[in-house]
């Protein structure tokens, strides 16, 4: 029978030596990357190495690699048939994650459809495949072997949650993939991208939180954006000062990632807002596109639920 809340255990918070050591892998590869080809190559090698850490840890090491193949496979096919618009390529992955999520569990599809949008945001802002591709492909080697040598493969993943909480989770996906997409096009915005980031990440909640856990992180984003903006009123948006706040930021939010929300999107806002967001209309903007996204899964949510609903127990005749 597909989990409920009430039979699921609280999932805890990271150990600091695992939030350390997850902080220390990705910044050093991102500073790698950076230094040797240029600022460009840092989201797809960002993706690829989220990829590697947390899809082993949400999923399965095997799923992430898979899903790391996948996205790589779709993309070589964009290269090749440019004419076929990306969001049809892109529909794979809303496949796989609700196959994933029915029957071994997990969010390592999920990730990889993150990562892709990282990738195709370099893209469109002028890097070249030819540079992203083996980037990203060498980021997700690298995270599948920092999860290994941090031992987040034994980290508790989210079980099966049956064939009707998986066509919700890839419809979920698909249309809102969509929606998001055709959104941040009217947006007209450098940033319109983080609609799109934003929805995706809601869909790594198990899929009987999808409404409360929107609802939780609508506030957390409110929350962020407010003390964000606070800070950047302040003047403490200025580096290293900013960097410092942020940093500690990402901490705190990785730290508290898996209880969820509202406190880990708060802290991450705060890091994301300080880090590429530094004046407040732009933070304002970011906490906008957040709350977009929620407010998208919020209703998406609110319809599957209401249209695809899990089998009761069996009636004894």
């Amino acid at each position: 029978m597909p989990p409920t809340e009430k039979s699921l255990p609280r999932p805890k918070l990271l150990s600091w030596h695992d939030t350390l050591g997850i902080a220390a892998a990705s910044i050093l590869a991102c500073l790698a990357g950076y230094f040797a080809f240029g600022a460009l190559a840092v989201p797809a090698l960002a993706g690829g190495v989220l990829l590697g850490i947390a899809g082993s840890m949400m999923g399965s090491p095997g799923r992430a690699a898979a899903s790391g193949a996948l996205v790589l496979l779709l993309l070589l096919l964009h290269v090749a048939l440019p004419g076929i618009d990306i969001r049809l390529i892109a529909l794979a992955l809303p496949l796989a994650a609700g196959w994933e999520a029915a029957r071994p569990g997990g969010r390592a599809f999920t990730l990889a459809l993150m990562s892709m949008g990282l990738i195709v945001a370099v893209d469109r802002a002028g890097a070249a495949p030819a540079l992203t591709l083996p980037i990203y492909a060498a980021g997700v080697a690298y995270g599948l072997a920092a999860a290994r040598l941090l031992s987040l493969q034994d980290f508790p993943a989210q079980p099966p949650e049956g064939d009707h909480a998986g066509l919700r989770h890839a419809l979920f996906l698909a249309i809102g993939l969509a929606l998001a997409v055709s959104l941040a096009g009217h947006l007209r915005s450098s940033h319109s991208i983080w609609v799109v980031q934003f929805f995706v990440m809601r869909g790594l909640a198990p899929g009987h939180m999808a409404l409360p856990s929107a609802l939780k992180f609508a506030l957390g984003v409110l929350i962020g954006t407010a003390a964000a903006i606070l800070l950047e009123s302040i003047g403490a948006s200025r580096p290293p000062l900013s960097y410092g706040i942020a940093l500690a930021a990402l901490l705190a939010g990785l730290h508290s990632l898996p209880s969820g929300p509202p406190w880990t999107p708060a802290a991450l806002t705060v890091a994301l807002l300080l880090l590429t967001a530094p004046t407040p209309d732009a933070a304002v903007f970011r906490g906008e596109a957040a709350l977009m996204a929620a407010g998208l899964a919020i209703a998406l949510a609110t319809v599957l639920g209401r249209l695809i609903r899990n089998p009761g127990p069996e009636r004894r005749r």
